[in-house]
C-alpha cells in the first residue's frame, strides 16, 4: 500500500467518479483505475461500486476511508512539522541565561521568536557565564544567553570549539540604597570610593571585577573594598539593605522600584558590559539555533535604537 493510492482512493469517493478525480488528480483514468485495483487487490476486499450514478464506496470502502483520510492528515501534519524544524518555527530549545539578562532581555528575544511564528519549546536556566559555558560545551545546552566584559576571553579560550556572537552593550550604572536618591543623576567614582562594593565571584580575567578595577586606576583610586556574591542580581537586596553598592547593567533600573534601589550614570564607570550568545560551531546552522540567534540580534537591535 502506497500514500498515492490512498490519495487516489480519497479523491474518487470525494468526486464520486473516477473520470472527474483523475482530472482534480492531473492524471489520466487508466492508470488510476489501476491504482485502485491495485489496492483493493492489497486489502483483499472490494472498496469501490461503480453505477450509472457515479463511484460509491462499500461497507467496507467507507471504514476505509477513514482510516486513509487520518493517514493523509497526519502525513500533512509531519510535512508542515518537518518544514518548521527545518526552518527553525518549531523544536525544543535549551538556554542558559545569565541572571542579569532573564528579566531585562530573555523576553524580549522570546518575544521576537513568537512573533516570527515560532512553536519553539523553550527551557531555560539561569547560571553564571562560566556554567553556562561549560553547559554549552556539555551539550547540556544548545545556546548561552550571557552578559560579561569578557566576550575576547571567550573566543580566544574556546576558539573554534564556540561561536561567540556580541549582540550590544550594555552602560553600567550604580546602584545604591534608596535613601542616596537625593545624589544627582550622574556621580563620579570618587562620590563611592568609601563603599563596598558586591561583585560577582564567579568571573572570568576580565570580567565585571577587573572592568571595575581597571575604572578605579583610571580615575586614580585605590581600588574599593570588594564583598563576592553570586550575580550582579542577587546583590541588590544587599544594596536595599544599605550594606553595599553595585554596578550592574542599565536594565535593571526598570526591573527594580526606585524605593528599593537608587540608579546613578558614572561619568567614569567600568566599561559596558557585552550581551552576547554562544552556540558550539557545529551547531550554529542547526535551525533551532539559528532561529534564537536571529531572535536575539533583533532583539539587540530594538533596543539600542530605542
Amino acid at each position: 500500500m502506497e500514500m498515492r493510492q490512498l490519495r487516489y482512493f480519497v479523491a474518487i469517493t470525494q468526486a464520486g467518479s473516477f473520470s472527474r478525480a483523475a482530472t482534480e488528480l492531473y492524471m489520466t483514468q487508466p492508470p488510476l483505475s489501476a491504482a485502485i485495483a491495485q489496492l483493493e487487490q492489497e486489502i483483499g476486499t472490494r472498496l469501490l461500486i461503480r453505477s450509472p450514478r457515479g463511484v460509491s464506496p462499500t461497507t467496507t470502502g467507507r471504514e476505509f476511508l477513514r482510516y486513509a483520510e487520518r493517514i493523509l492528515a497526519e502525513e500533512r501534519e509531519i510535512r508542515r512539522r518537518m518544514t518548521a524544524l527545518e526552518h527553525g518555527l518549531t523544536g525544543t530549545i535549551e538556554i542558559g541565561c545569565s541572571p542579569a539578562l532573564t528579566s531585562s532581555h530573555l523576553p524580549a528575544v522570546l518575544g521576537h521568536l513568537a512573533t516570527a511564528g515560532a512553536e519553539v519549546d523553550v527551557h531555560y536556566q539561569q547560571a553564571d557565564p562560566l556554567a553556562i559555558i561549560d553547559a554549552v560545551r556539555a551539550r547540556r545546552l544548545d545556546v548561552g544567553l550571557l552578559a560579561t566584559a569578557a566576550a575576547e576571553d571567550l573566543r580566544t579560550l574556546y576558539h573554534p570549539e564556540l561561536d561567540v556572537e556580541t549582540l550590544e552593550h550594555v552602560e553600567m550604572v550604580i546602584a545604591l540604597p534608596p535613601d542616596e536618591n537625593n545624589l544627582p543623576p550622574t556621580i563620579s567614582l570618587r562620590d563611592v570610593a568609601t563603599r563596598e562594593f558586591a561583585i560577582p565571584f564567579r568571573s572570568m580575567r576580565h570580567g565585571v571585577r577587573a572592568s571595575l578595577m581597571i575604572a578605579f586606576d583610571r580615575a586614580g583610586l585605590a581600588p574599593p573594598r570588594v564583598r563576592d556574591v553570586p550575580s550582579m542580581l542577587e546583590a541588590l537586596p544587599l544594596v536595599t539593605a544599605g550594606l553595599v553598592v553595585a554596578v550592574v547593567p542599565l536594565g535593571f533600573c526598570s526591573l527594580i522600584h526606585p524605593d528599593r534601589v537608587a540608579f546613578r550614570r558614572l561619568v567614569d564607570g567600568p566599561d559596558p558590559l557585552e550581551v552576547y550568545s554562544v552556540a558550539r560551531s557545529e551547531d550554529v546552522e542547526l535551525p533551532v539555533v539559528r532561529r534564537f540567534r536571529e531572535a536575539a540580534r533583533a532583539a539587540s537591535n530594538l533596543s539600542e535604537s530605542t
